[in-house]
């Protein structure tokens, strides 16, 4: 009994900190695009 809940909690903290992980990959590289972007469209602006 015991063991089994342990397994499930140890399950359940996997996939909280791979969903974590996910979302923080995720989110740093849509900071990353858009700083990028920012970038890009500040140079065609130093360009002109």
């Amino acid at each position: 009994m015991f063991e089994e809940y342990f397994d499930v909690k140890t399950e359940l903290i996997l996939m909280d900190w791979l969903l974590n992980d996910l979302f923080l990959s995720f989110f740093s590289y849509n900071i990353l695009n858009c700083k990028q972007k920012n970038n890009l469209k500040n140079a065609t602006k130093t360009l002109k």
